[in-house]
């Protein structure tokens, strides 16, 4: 392969020695700017909530279990969410100057750079004490533009603890991601794309069992003689209402996260007037019934990089997506089992 190098001096103006850029133009695979995602702008927000608040939800009544009823109802959410927020391919937005990088700091830049070459042309006391002032000046100033910037940041946003976490995650080093994992299998071969997930996914679910036969002695893991619970009398669980739903709606953190319904709590806030009522059908079929529906069982898993050796499955720990359904479904059920307790 043939590479082209070029090599200048620059004289940056932070430092008493000149510095050196390469450059190096060889051919590189290609990579896209784009991605592909829905739109989920203020706009098409507003017009699903209305698609769905003009929705008769007939369908859900047409089915009895309420697995069923669960399924249409996430078929007619979904039909929705495709009209109002379709998915589309978009490019990356270009990076522009960081947000305290105003032109006053660009221009003391400049400014630093010609007091350094004057220095370099006059290495006399007057000059020298001028540089040592300007570029302490300097500095200063762009550690208070840095400070108010992530304040204005942090003061703008919606959730503080996660844009926080991206700040300081994004000034470490050294950190992972998982767009190109890359993992050791069982035959200590080094497999990526699904067959990586594979891996995780066996070692993320065997993980407990594993782990029980080493430190968990025998006699605890099969008792002689298990506790069972037996409850004598029975008991009713109160119907739901479509206030309590849209309460239970309404306490969901404000996540943009994707579950594995391709639903995020963002957008089940911004719709649950819309859909307190066919939620409220589909919890009171699952009292009546003592069903759970089953799409709520699956959650997506993330897997995280702890440290390490970023190519073994040990390095990572799961993180579970949890659908924002399931938690309030199980808040309005926990809500009626606690005064039974």
């Amino acid at each position: 392969m043939q590479v082209d190098v070029s090599v200048q001096v620059v004289g940056t103006g932070l430092s008493d020695h000149l510095a050196q850029v390469v450059c190096f133009s060889h051919a590189s695979e290609y990579v896209s700017d784009r991605y592909t995602g829905r739109n989920f702008s203020p706009k098409s927000l507003s017009l699903l909530n209305e698609l769905l608040g003009q929705e008769s939800w007939d369908a859900i009544k047409n089915h009895m279990p309420v697995d069923d009823q669960f399924k249409a109802f996430v078929n007619i959410f979904n039909y929705h969410l495709s009209a109002a927020c379709p998915i589309k391919v978009s490019k990356y937005k270009k990076l522009t100057h960081k947000g305290w990088l105003t032109k006053g700091i660009i221009k003391s830049s400049k400014t630093l750079k010609q007091l350094h070459h004057s220095l370099k042309l006059n290495n006399c006391k007057e000059n020298r004490d001028h540089y040592k002032r300007y570029k302490k000046i300097y500095y200063k100033v762009i550690r208070v533009a840095k400070a108010d910037n992530i304040s204005q940041f942090l003061t703008q946003s919606s959730n503080r603890s996660r844009d926080a976490w991206k700040i300081i995650n994004n000034h470490r080093k050294g950190a992972k991601s998982n767009n190109d994992l890359t993992i050791h299998n069982d035959e200590k071969d080094i497999v990526e794309g699904n067959k990586a997930c594979e891996v995780l996914n066996c070692h993320f679910s065997t993980i407990g069992k594993n782990l029980s036969k080493k430190r968990i002695p025998p006699h605890f893991i099969k008792p002689n003689s298990p506790v069972t619970c037996k409850i004598n009398y029975p008991f009713l669980l109160n119907p739901v209402t479509t206030n309590e739903v849209s309460t239970a709606i309404g306490t969901l953190k404000n996540k943009s996260t994707i579950d594995a319904l391709g639903i995020s709590n963002t957008v089940l806030k911004t719709c649950k007037n819309s859909l307190c009522k066919p939620l409220a059908y589909i919890i009171n079929s699952s009292f009546q019934q003592g069903v759970f529906p089953t799409l709520l069982k699956t959650s997506s898993v993330a897997p995280l990089f702890k440290g390490g050796d970023s190519h073994m499955p040990e390095s990572y720990r799961p993180i579970t997506i949890i659908s924002g359904f399931s938690k309030f479904f199980e808040s309005v059920f926990l809500n009626r089992m606690i005064p039974l307790v």
